[in-house]
């Protein structure tokens, strides 16, 4: 998982992508800032790896806060030799803060080829719309799988229990 903490904290002073108390063990928690005419989200991306089972949907936990008419966003993309050929986007609404509950997305289409790579991707505000983009709005998501019938293999740190620690050099003057 790959998040934009290094770029935005040497810019801006703001995490954007950080690690919370999950449904089990931790979970990540994507926020969205204003900061004067400029707008960061939170956002995680697993670039890819390996997967070659046909699921049907993907499942999870989560908690939101998503302000006014502002929706996060879970993009998950299947590639058989580097082509995409099966491409999903979920959306999260709403305010639920009190505890993680489940959700179940079914994808819109069969895959119609075995994959060999998934990428997954979630975002915490629809940068797709930007006049509905609300500050401080927020989306956490715990122990996501692909589901379907016959579906073994697993998301890499999908409970989001791994995470490392860096330091950034930033020389001043």
């Amino acid at each position: 998982w790959i998040t934009p903490n290094n770029a935005y904290i040497l810019r801006d002073g703001i995490l954007t992508t950080t690690k919370v108390a999950g449904k089990t063990g931790s979970a990540v928690h994507l926020q969205t800032h204003f900061i004067g005419k400029d707008t960061i989200v939170g956002y995680v991306e697993n670039i890819g790896f390996p997967f070659s089972q046909k699921p049907t949907g993907l499942s999870g936990y989560y908690r939101c806060n998503l302000k006014g008419h502002d929706t996060a966003l879970i993009f998950v993309q299947f590639l058989h030799n580097g082509n995409t050929f099966g491409f999903e986007i979920f959306s999260f609404e709403g305010s639920d803060t009190a505890s993680f509950k489940d959700f179940n997305f079914k994808f819109s289409d069969t895959l119609t080829y075995k994959p060999d790579s998934a990428m997954i991707g979630v975002i915490s505000s629809n940068s797709m719309n930007s006049k509905v983009m609300a500050d401080g709005s927020w989306l956490e998501l715990d122990q996501l799988a692909f589901t379907g019938s016959g579906i073994t293999q697993e998301i890499p740190d999908a409970g989001f229990e791994s995470w490392g620690m860096y330091s950034i050099d930033n020389p001043q003057g």
